[in-house]
């Protein structure tokens, strides 16, 4: 009968080599919907999906008054927002 050489890539277990077993790792990421007010400028997070005028009354502000702009486009009134949007309030500002 033949010797099994196990240091020549045999398939028996060493301390200094352990089995390595994979292991699935669960991470959870929690985003948000990031919201930036001009004036006077800060910024804040949300949890989504949230409608605008939800959003606005959150943040005491009347719709009349601000423009909400989502990922660098305008957004209607009655828009849904979504965790990941960048959301960015403005104020109206008119004058002649």
């Amino acid at each position: 009968m033949a010797e099994h050489d196990e240091s020549a890539g045999g398939s028996a277990l060493s301390a200094d080599h352990p089995t390595e077993i994979p292991v699935e790792t669960a991470v959870e990421v929690k985003v948000e919907i990031k919201v930036t007010l001009r004036n006077p400028s800060r910024e804040l997070a949300v949890s989504g999906p949230m409608s605008v005028p939800k959003l606005l009354k959150k943040l005491d502000l009347n719709r009349e008054s601000v423009l909400v702009i989502r990922n660098g486009t305008l957004v209607p009134g009655d828009a849904v927002l979504e965790d990941g949007d960048e959301v960015e309030i403005r104020p109206v500002i008119s004058g002649g």
